[in-house]
């Protein structure tokens, strides 16, 4: 059963089959043939959503990886840094300056 019928001009609808389903029943096809068109659209953009949101995470597992590494290379900074001090220092009182985390 068709709902619409193409010509070449343009489309006219078939009259039988709005008189077998009724007006509401020519409504309620209109809309789900509407929905079901709108699915293609609604897929690619999920799938573009996918690939942008796969995207982002490789970008923050990567910030992830280079912030680690910069820690770990302030540590060591911070480390030498420490050892400098404590090997210029005359007394105790400021060896342990040196080691403290406190600003001074």
């Amino acid at each position: 059963m068709t709902v619409m019928a193409e010509t070449d001009d343009d489309m006219k609808p078939d009259w039988n089959a709005v008189a077998k389903v009724g007006i509401p029943g020519v409504i309620a096809c209109f809309l789900v043939w509407r929905l079901a068109a709108g699915f293609d659209v609604f897929d690619k953009r999920l799938s573009e959503i996918e690939s942008q949101h796969a995207s982002a995470q490789s970008a923050a597992d990567a910030i992830k990886d280079l912030s680690g590494r910069a820690l770990m290379a302030n540590e060591r900074i911070l480390w030498v840094l420490q050892i400098s001090c404590a090997n210029e220092a005359k007394t105790n009182e400021a060896r342990e300056r040196c080691f403290s985390r406190e600003p001074r």
